[in-house]
């Protein structure tokens, strides 16, 4: 297969043209990367004012010492004397102590190593102190601020990751019909891309999920009738127990059925994935996405193995797409955004699947990450077996046991593989929105998309799952040794 072509502007960061969103930026919503601490000042003024006064308290120092030891009625002898006591004290007589005053303090000179005054010493007064304690406050202050600009320019912000959903991703063009589905807690992540598509589209229809009555709610006739005449559409909400049976499936069934429809998916998007994960190089995505793809597309079968003692074998059929999702939307397609995996569904799974990263559906949200609780779960002929499942967490366990065994026939069934391609990540969130694009496994219980991968078996529901640093090997072959991609 022919490398992967990548259109020069479908990543971010790069110049944008005249006349695009870069020039419009007063409609979308102005909120920043990162929160930054009321207690300090703005970092970009710490970091011009902290070297500042770290110099005049390093030059005020030596010379604070020198007034403390020497002072005007130091008895007559060789002495070393400062530089600050020679420019501010050269005009003062050195007077010799009056005999007949024997109890008056008197001045000894000290030897030329001890004139400095050193922090923590014997005879520093508790104003020395104070001073080396505000230098230590200020190089601190200095150092958070730098951290915090270079964390701010690695992950970008809202804005960026709207532009790049909008205009690199979804590829908007003018006069095509759009709509957007979210909900009150992502309203501004909603409001956001809804700006943006109307600078390029024009009109939106903007659908609030709470508008139609209490979550979960069922798909309403309104989204229904959006997802047939509609070019363009985002999902920007957060998941509620049960909706993915009762809307979400529905909605994506009904968005495959529209041939020219072009769907972002982004549940569970937060401002921080929006920062980081929408930021990512798609450029190398895409790149990244062609190697892994050429070495598993003929593969018979994946072992992935963990230090945490994962081990099992996937098993592939030529029948079954592998499919290359790295934010290339095309018509006819959804991908979710934030981007960046391969998958398929395979025929068999056989081995002991441990997930230590983070569940899918509502579990992340509820249970966070899995890295003190994961689970373990025993597969034989692609099944989960139900008593094999063991957790830490006991309500964890028992919980995601029900919803493999009693939501349908075929939910305890591996129905997903994939290998995340996201080089951009360094670290789990524990949101599997962009956990799962995350450098590693995640393979789903449930539903195999048939409409993607051509499987001929479907189930209500789909679970995934994140194995954190696997070693891959498709037919023998390395593709990641411990979480690192080994392409060659």
């Amino acid at each position: 297969m022919k490398p992967i072509e990548t259109n020069q502007n479908s990543h971010y960061p790069g110049p944008y043209k005249a006349g695009s969103m870069a020039n419009n930026q007063s409609s979308i919503v102005n909120t920043q990367s990162l929160p930054i601490s009321p207690i300090l000042p703005h970092p970009y003024s710490l970091c011009v004012l902290s070297p500042v006064f770290w110099i005049l308290s390093s030059s005020c120092l030596p010379g604070y010492a020198s007034i403390m030891q020497n002072k005007p009625n130091f008895k007559i002898g060789k002495m070393t004397l400062t530089p600050y006591y020679k420019k501010h004290y050269a005009d003062i007589s050195r007077r010799r102590p009056r005999k007949n005053k024997p109890n008056q303090t008197q001045s000894i000179p000290a030897k030329p190593d001890s004139r400095t005054l050193l922090p923590f010493s014997s005879s520093a007064p508790a104003q020395v102190y104070a001073f080396w304690l505000s230098n230590v406050i200020i190089l601190a202050a200095c150092l958070y601020s730098t951290v915090i600009i270079y964390r701010s320019n690695e992950v970008g912000t809202i804005e960026q990751g709207v532009r790049q959903a909008v205009e690199n991703c979804l590829r908007v063009q003018p006069g095509e019909k759009a709509f957007i589905i979210t909900d009150r807690q992502t309203i501004k992540i909603g409001l956001a891309l809804k700006a943006a598509i109307e600078k390029t589209a024009g009109q939106v229809q903007f659908f609030i999920m709470e508008d139609f009555g209490k979550r979960p709610i069922y798909i309403p006739p309104a989204i229904s009738n959006a997802i047939k005449t509609a070019d363009v559409s985002v999902y920007a909400a957060q998941g509620a127990e049960g909706e993915l049976q009762t809307f979400r499936m529905p909605m994506l069934k009904a968005i495959e059925a529209n041939t020219r429809l072009r769907h972002a998916h982004m549940i569970g998007i937060t401002p921080r994935i929006m920062c980081d994960g929408m930021c990512s190089d798609y450029k190398e995505i895409q790149r990244i996405s062609g190697f892994v793809y050429e070495k598993v597309k003929t593969a018979n079968e994946i072992n992935v193995t963990t230090e945490k003692g994962c081990n099992f074998t996937a098993r592939f059929s030529p029948q079954l797409k592998w499919l290359i999702s790295d934010g290339d939307i095309k018509p006819g397609r959804w991908m979710n955004l934030p981007d960046g995996e391969v998958f398929t569904s395979p025929v068999d799974v056989e081995g002991t699947v441990v997930i230590d990263g983070c569940l899918g559906d509502f579990f992340a949200e509820k249970y966070d990450s899995l890295e003190d609780t994961p689970i373990t779960i025993e597969i034989k002929n692609g099944r989960a077996v139900r008593g094999s499942i063991k957790c830490p967490d006991e309500q964890l366990r028992e919980e995601f046991t029900k919803y493999l065994f009693e939501n349908d026939q075929n939910s305890h069934r591996v129905g997903e593989f994939a290998i995340g391609t996201n080089t951009g990540l360094t670290e789990l969130i524990y949101n599997l929105l962009q956990d799962e694009k995350f450098p590693g496994v995640h393979i789903a219980f449930g539903s195999p998309l048939p409409g993607k991968t051509g499987a001929d078996w479907d189930c209500k529901s789909h679970v995934d799952g994140v194995i954190k640093n696997p070693t891959i090997r498709a037919d023998g072959a390395a593709i990641m040794q411990k979480g690192k991609f080994s392409l060659k």
